[in-house]
């Protein structure tokens, strides 16, 4: 397996067993607390005619044990699916508000079929493009095929590369797989995986919609070919009536209907065969707000603004930069303080490439703030805010998009104005994620390698990296954009050659990234780590790495990554690499960390927080650990590293840091190793004269008993 492509099973046969859901219960979601195994009958319920209660309890015991260490394997291995995230079905777009597109009484069949008409297929293959609405169409398909008492899930594309084995499949639930915004052509063996789930998903009761774009997919199959998934094509349903269902759900809305036919309505004709479902459902919004049929501001506010933005920036007056200026602060800074506003507007003027003149007096000069927003037409609010969309919804948005397209040799000022309103200790430093929204938006129309091109200038200058980072974040998650942008961080983080762009990837895999798409942001760490432009960088990776094994309900899944990371056999003579080692130097209490009297450094709290979890993650995650310790004593290259962790350790339970009958348990995997022979590594964990270390040596007598015990067992069976 090659541990860069995924972090996943590289194949079918690394996954749990798909049994094990219907064996020991339903894999939860991460941070859900899962069901515990059953407990062992009794005596008296083993139906024992001789009442040997010592047998019986001896049996139940171990059968009890062997269930939990088996659900317990599971549930470890079950954190390589792609994490599933509930989704209402109360939520979901009503019957009576969606408007079928062509196709989608056919696709609903093969899922349900009516009586006599076929097996149901369990899984289907929707083929979208953007604009479609082929989101909503998948849900709606869903909803209507599930049980009422099913569950529904969405599932996010959290890997490196398409892998149909890393699909959850749980009993009497739904998935949506959204991929609808992933580029490249899906694999052959995708496919085979997809068709293998969904002979698995008929017999256990389970539904998929995967939603594909065109270029992922291809040509869409016949879906009565007898192909092993069918695949439907996603086909734009009408734009009329999208909005007419929409009209006609509310009684106070519904005469307007004939809004869109009047010969005198100024919404005639707005609506063609191209429009998407989301610009229909916009304008059927907009003339449930409109005043009358004849709302001159209701259109434009559908047109977006198309006529004022003309107005706005399109003539020569005497006078134009000023109000213009503070227009495209009001666009980058809406709802902010007037005062950010216009300080902002008056730098962008200050710019030497626009010059305008200062006015003599200084802030006695000219008019006063609320009338300097009445001229520029934003309103000034009673809280001391200025909002250019409060009158006209959208056109901030529209104003960045109008002066991007329109006036292109303004658009370097612009990008060397935001990066210096932002920086450090500047006007609009305390509104980084606003700008970073707005840079959002010009990326959505733009493409995103416009935006991300700024923010690589941004990255290599002092002041300005955290507004870099802040639209990176945005950015990454994206539902539109955000699969191009993990593109290019995991080429970043491959490059060593600019190290403020390994640590932007850093700063991101911490933030929304890690939580959405843990996989991607683990493996983004995972090549910084192992060629990191500079020591800091390195810290840097480990410190947000921390932050994650530190959050409840990435913890376990954080991990179970660590110790994939690490050498799966001894004898190489390469000294590991960063990431290989970074269980070890995560978790070392005597290093990580300032020191304290005892010698044990401030990553106790995080062991402690890990050794602290309760019910089956708790489980989890203690038998994480064991196999990251086991996993590094075994190697020759990283045991006497591991020995000393250990010690700190033992040294913290002895300061009663972290609890000393966890650490026996977590330990004890160690003595198995060891149970041949006493290495000198193994001295630094039982010298010493506490209860702890007595306990310790008294652990490591037993596991060599076990061992000759075990032995003798092998001979005598040989003899």
């Amino acid at each position: 397996m090659n541990p860069y492509e995924s972090l996943g099973p590289d194949a079918e046969p690394t996954a749990p067993p798909r049994q094990f859901l219907t064996q020991v219960g339903t894999i939860p979601p991460t941070g859900a607390q899962a069901p515990e195994p059953a407990a062992a009958a009794s005596p008296q319920e083993s139906g024992d005619p001789n009442g040997v209660a010592m047998t019986a309890n001896q049996i139940g015991g171990d059968v009890n044990i062997a269930r939990r260490d088996l659900y317990i394997t599971k549930y470890v291995q079950a954190l390589a699916y792609l994490r599933p995230r509930p989704l209402s079905r109360e939520h979901i777009l009503r019957r009576d508000l969606f408007e079928p597109p062509g196709g989608f009484t056919d696709a609903s069949r093969l899922l349900k079929p009516e009586h006599g008409q076929g097996d149901a297929q369990h899984v289907l293959v929707l083929v979208t493009e953007r604009g479609t609405g082929g989101r909503t169409e998948a849900l709606r398909l869903l909803d209507d095929c599930l049980p009422l008492d099913a569950r529904l899930f969405e599932l996010l594309p959290d890997w490196e590369k398409p892998d149909a084995a890393l699909i959850p499949e749980e009993p009497n639930t739904g998935y949506l797989l959204n991929l609808a915004t992933e580029g490249g052509f899906l694999s052959d063996r995708f496919r085979e995986q997809l068709a293998q789930y969904a002979v698995r998903a008929r017999t256990d009761g389970t539904w998929l919609v995967v939603l594909a774009s065109r270029d992922a997919w291809g040509s869409v199959a016949d879906a009565a070919s007898g192909t092993a998934v069918p695949a439907v094509p996603a086909i734009r349903p009408s734009a009329a009536g999208v909005v007419e269902r929409r009209l006609l759900a509310k009684s106070d809305t519904a005469d307007r209907v004939k809004w869109l036919s009047m010969s005198d309505s100024v919404f005639v004709n707005l609506l063609t065969p191209d429009t998407a479902p989301g610009e229909a459902e916009r304008l059927a919004g907009i003339i449930a707000r409109a005043t009358a049929h004849d709302d001159a501001n209701a259109r434009a506010e559908y047109k977006n603004w198309e006529g004022v933005l003309e107005q706005w920036f399109s003539g020569d007056e005497d006078g134009a930069p000023r109000p213009r200026a503070l227009r495209i602060a009001g666009a980058f800074l809406d709802c902010c303080p007037a005062r950010v506003v216009l300080d902002a507007a008056d730098r962008l003027l200050a710019m030497s490439q626009v010059n305008w003149p200062t006015l003599p007096g200084g802030p006695l000069a000219g008019p006063d703030a609320k009338s300097r927003c009445a001229d520029a037409d934003i309103a000034f609010r009673a809280n001391g805010t200025a909002s250019i969309s409060q009158d006209r919804p959208g056109i901030d948005r529209a104003v960045l998009r109008h002066v991007w397209h329109t006036r292109p040799q303004l658009v370097p000022v612009l990008k060397d104005w935001l990066g210096q309103i932002s920086a450090a200790k500047e006007i609009a430093e305390p509104y980084r994620e606003r700008l970073a929204s707005a840079l959002t938006t010009l990326a959505e129309s733009e493409g995103p390698g416009t935006i991300l091109d700024l923010v690589e200038q941004w990255l290599a200058q002092e002041g300005r990296k955290s507004l870099a980072v802040n639209v990176l974040d945005d950015l990454a998650v994206h539902p539109v954009i955000g699969a191009a942008v993990r593109d290019k961080l995991r080429n970043w983080a491959k490059g060593t050659s600019k190290g403020e762009r390994q640590r932007a990837v850093v700063a991101v895999c911490g933030r929304q990234l890690g939580r959405d798409f843990p996989h991607i942001a683990l493996t983004r760490l995972r090549y910084v780590l192992d060629q990191p432009a500079d020591e800091a960088t390195a810290r840097a990776a480990l410190d947000t790495l921390a932050g994650m094994l530190g959050e409840p309900t990435l913890a376990a899944q954080v991990l179970k990554a660590l110790v994939d990371w690490m050498p799966e056999q001894d004898g190489d003579a390469r000294p590991p690499s960063t990431s290989a080692t970074t269980f070890i130097g995560l978790l070392d209490l005597g290093t990580a960390g300032t020191a304290d009297d005892d010698g044990v450094g401030s990553v106790a709290a995080l062991v402690l927080d890990l050794l602290s979890h309760e019910g089956a993650e708790g489980e989890a995650v203690r038998k994480l650990l064991m196999d990251g310790w086991r996993a590094a004593w075994r190697n020759s290259g990283t045991r006497s590293v591991a020995a000393l962790a250990l010690d700190s350790w033992c040294r913290a339970a002895e300061a009663s840091k972290i609890p000393g009958g966890l650490l026996q348990e977590v330990i004890s995997v160690v003595f198995e190793e060891e149970a041949d022979s006493l290495g000198d590594d193994l001295n630094h964990l039982l010298g010493g004269d506490s209860e702890l270390r007595r306990g310790l040596r008294h652990q490591y007598a037993q596991a060599i008993r076990d061992a000759m015990a075990a032995r003798a067992r092998i001979s005598a069976s040989a003899e």
